[in-house]
């Protein structure tokens, strides 16, 4: 590889995400010539040994997870990575909620002859829906928000060329909405905020198409902050920002449901998988809640890999500074809108409850403020509905599927105002016993995988409040008895 090749690659940090895509990040990024299973070229920067000449890459980790011992699911290939490669893949655990730890993270290996990290992907923040919220403010919102004022506040030849944040689909949609569900952008032309009913804006008059994402609003307390994050780094250096921050080279990828191998993180397709198999099992019809018609916008680990390293080329290549992120702006930029805008008393009171504390150190953009992000939704061609998926899984196990009809639909409506804690909690009961005894007696035994058919409170309520928000990952193993 000659050295114009090797100036031509970027360096690469990734912050978070060990227990979401990281991992796959880190084994695609890590492929070499001849090397790995396919056999590509590398797509970080190599240095030189100081042996023999042979071309190494670097690429930098950061989590707070452990992962000697490992305290998180690590899949066998990014082990491999780690255990083959000590001196290309550098892991680090640390806190990033200290400020320290951040510009230690940030801090290029240039004993190694590295002087930046070019790209930098932020894959931070909670997943998990039903913790509480200053939780998700600590490690959603404030989390990421300051390790990307740093990244800003740094010289400009030290500032990445390329920062890049992973979000999820947690928003929700009234079913009535004409949008075809939540993989799609959720940012029309802000003109058309005066004629429409949903919390963004959204569409036009009837005779007209809808814009995409008409009707959307973040879904509970983990959307709010998921959304906020997203408004808040892109706001950096504009405006009113803290004096020397200078905008990034920031750009947002958006996914549907991710689905694939080694992918473990709440997926609503891998959940139905581990069902189709206990119907299976108990020789059952797997029945679904809610219509064949649902929208689940999938997309596989692999394309958001790719997706993400193609986003930080895309921005990289427009150039540095205020200039490249205008351009970006231009190409791609979609306008951010508060995650309050139109929100009920109820919100805006709990809102106002949180900016008080005082130890939460919290300053929200304001809600009347123009932010505009380069956007990327991120779904694959299948345009996936309840009914195909849970077609491909009866096919797989050879077993009968059908929904749930409009009359138990009914039934469940009623429970929305109720605390049905008591009736997840016996489904979930009655799914884990049995996935625990096909575990058991699997040919050897399994005793140890990351795979669950478990499911909270959320996911059945979303599953038949909203056509949008994320759909039931399992089935009710007797919904008479249930209700």
């Amino acid at each position: 590889m000659s050295d114009a090749q090797v100036q031509a690659l970027p360096s690469v940090l990734i912050l978070g995400g060990i227990n979401t895509v990281a991992r796959h990040l880190a084994v695609s990024l890590c492929a070499r010539q001849g090397g790995r299973v396919d056999g590509r070229s590398p797509l970080v920067k190599p240095v030189f040994s100081n042996a023999d000449g042979i071309v190494i890459q670097h690429l930098r980790i950061v989590d707070k997870y452990s992962v000697q011992p490992a305290t998180t699911y690590l899949d066998p290939e990014f082990k491999k990575c780690l255990a083959e490669l000590p001196e290309i893949v550098e892991y680090r655990q640390l806190n990033l909620t200290i400020q320290s730890k951040v510009e230690e993270a940030l801090q290029p290996p240039q004993a190694k002859g590295i002087e930046k990290f070019d790209y930098v992907f932020d894959l931070t923040g909670e997943t998990r829906y039903d913790r509480p919220e200053i939780i998700h403010i600590q490690q959603t919102y404030t989390l990421p928000l300051n390790i990307a004022k740093h990244a800003a506040s740094l010289p400009t030849a030290l500032r990445p060329s390329a920062y890049i944040r992973l979000t999820f689909p947690f928003y929700q949609m009234n079913s009535s909405s004409p949008s075809s569900g939540y993989g799609e952008a959720f940012l029309p032309n802000p003109d058309y905020k005066k004629k429409s009913k949903g919390f963004f804006s959204g569409g036009k008059d009837k005779e007209e198409s809808f814009s995409e994402g008409f009707g959307m609003r973040p879904d509970g307390i983990r959307g709010r902050w998921w959304h906020e994050a997203v408004r808040a780094i892109g706001a950096i250096g504009s405006g009113d920002s803290e004096e020397g921050s200078e905008r990034l080279s920031f750009a947002v990828v958006r996914v549907g449901e991710i689905y694939g191998e080694g992918y473990c993180d709440k997926s609503q397709v891998l959940g139905r998988l581990v069902v189709g198999h206990i119907y299976q099992n108990n020789k059952e019809e797997m029945k679904f809640l809610y219509n064949p018609d649902l929208r689940m916008h999938t997309v596989h680990v692999q394309d958001v890999v790719r997706s993400l390293f193609t986003t930080a080329q895309w921005i990289a290549g427009l150039g540095q500074g205020e200039a490249a992120r205008v351009e970006a702006d231009r190409l791609a930029g979609v306008t951010i809108p508060s995650a309050w805008y139109r929100a009920t008393d109820v919100e805006r009171q709990a809102l106002d409850t949180v900016v008080k504390r005082g130890d939460m150190s919290l300053n929200l953009v304001d809600k009347g403020r123009k932010v505009v992000v380069p956007y990327f939704n991120v779904v694959d061609e299948a345009d996936t509905t309840q009914d195909t998926l849970a077609r491909s899984i009866a096919a797989l196990y050879k077993i009968k599927y059908g929904f749930h009809g409009s009359i138990v639909s009914t039934l469940v409506s009623q429970f929305q105002k109720m605390d049905f804690s008591e009736m997840v909690d016996d489904v979930n009961e009655d799914h884990m016993e049995i996935w625990q005894k096909m575990l058991e007696q699997s040919d050897p035994p399994i005793l140890d995988t990351p795979i669950s058919p478990y499911l909270d409170d959320h996911a059945f309520r979303s599953a038949y409040t909203s056509a949008a928000q994320h759909q039931l990952n399992v089935t009710l193993t007797d919904w008479r008895n249930s209700v």
